[in-house]
């Protein structure tokens, strides 16, 4: 069934080469959580043996990015054949090239694989694209994927945009009317599906993905520092518990601690006051992947304190969770309603959310042995590593595919 599939993958992802360009020249970095989910899907369906395409409307804007003439057309990057939509970086103007581009190429593609095993997948977030596309599939009646990785509604309340632009509020009133429309789905967690697939369609449940080439041994003996380092990254959210562990941090005394915290977003100036108030707290900002992962690897203990009080958990399962897990270092995180519970025995939990429930659990876990913490920390590498990486993940979505006959032949 594998041999000769082909799909057009339409999203924001990047090649680590274009990734990188981006990171370096942009004011706004593209967001590494995203990249990284889609990025490693497609790859793992790359390692299943099926021809990918993918489409890309490049996560960057006059705001964050001044270039104004974006012409890169190709790119072949670990067996994934990239189409860069060309574009001129003005605002409405942008869009409008990448609706036109996207439909263009789209239908292309629908007419060349027509009666060959064949799909298309599209990220219904990047509303460009996703709306183009789909016009495109139901002119030349090809099977069209919705992958919805975020509910659009909820994302504008996590990051509290009460000032959206019109073109932010038409893009998520947009995606939201289209929602329902896909003859297929992938999402995060099972709440979504209630929400997403009101037409009762076929849906596949895709949490995230590891890396099917990292070692499985590779944390083993891992460099111990005498400070005992707390690290997250992620959105600098309220609603993502940010304040909460800020606040719980400060409550331990211990001058050996050190709470490091890399990413962005509406608490950014807070927790800069923050670093001026407690001396053992460090912020760093977004900085590259490869980086992140290495600090993972060489700190204490990793933390996810998001709340599982706040509505969208029901819809999100945080891909930081995996990274986290697979760099060998343990995980603290809250019980999040979308998270199964096959992972509960590989994390450490946050049974109480409040400041001293948090600070307490922190103070517990930061007391156990580095031998202990590592044993820990590599039962729950090993496990997202034979039962998430991406190419056994990939190869579930196949067997899906065929158990439901939705690749046409």
């Amino acid at each position: 069934m594998k041999k000769g599939v082909n799909i057009l993958y339409c999203s924001t992802m990047c090649s680590e080469t274009m990734l990188s360009f981006l990171h370096k020249s942009s004011k706004q970095k593209p967001k590494y959580s995203i990249q990284k989910y889609h990025r490693l899907f497609a790859e793992g369906l790359t390692l299943n043996g099926v021809a990918i395409t993918a489409l890309i409307s490049l996560p960057t804007s006059f705001a964050s990015n001044r270039k104004l003439f974006w012409f890169k057309k190709r790119e072949f990057y670990n067996d994934i054949n990239y189409i860069y939509l060309p574009f001129i970086n003005i605002p409405y103007l942008r869009q409008i090239m990448i609706v036109m581009g996207s439909f263009l190429y789209a239908s292309i593609w629908s007419l060349k694989h027509k009666g060959k095993n064949s799909l298309i997948i599209t990220d219904v977030l990047n509303v460009s694209i996703s709306l183009s596309v789909l016009a495109a599939t139901r002119i030349f009646k090809k099977n069209i994927c919705g992958l919805v990785t975020d509910l659009p509604e909820m994302l504008d309340t996590i990051r509290n945009e009460r000032r959206l632009s019109l073109m932010g509020k038409t893009a998520t009133f947009l995606s939201t009317c289209f929602l329902s429309s896909f003859d297929l789905y992938i999402i995060l967690t099972r709440q979504m599906n209630q929400v997403v697939n009101k037409n009762g369609k076929p849906s596949f449940i895709l949490e995230g993905l590891v890396d099917s080439k990292i070692s499985i041994a590779g944390t083993l003996g891992k460099e111990l520092h005498s400070e005992r380092i707390i690290l997250y990254s992620g959105g600098i959210y309220k609603k993502y518990g940010i304040k909460k562990l800020l606040q719980a941090f400060h409550l331990l005394k211990d001058q050996n601690m050190r709470l490091h915290i890399y990413g962005s977003g509406e608490m950014e100036k807070e927790i800069e006051e923050f670093v001026k108030k407690d001396g053992r707290v460090f912020y760093f900002g977004v900085v590259p992947n490869h980086e992140i992962i290495d600090r993972q690897i060489k700190a204490t203990i990793l933390v996810n304190p998001r709340s599982s009080k706040e509505e969208f958990t029901l819809y999100s399962f945080p891909s930081k969770n995996l990274e986290y897990m697979v760099s060998g270092t343990p995980l603290i995180t809250t019980q999040l309603p979308g998270i199964g519970e096959e992972y509960l025995n590989y994390v450490y939990v946050f049974e109480d959310e409040s400041i001293d429930g948090i600070s307490r659990k922190l103070k517990e876990i930061l007391s156990k042995s580095d031998e202990d913490l590592e044993r820990f920390g590599n039962r729950a590498r090993e496990f997202v590593l034979k039962e998430k990486n991406n190419k056994i993940q990939a190869e579930r979505f196949l067997k899906f595919l065929a158990d439901n006959s939705l690749l046409e032949s």
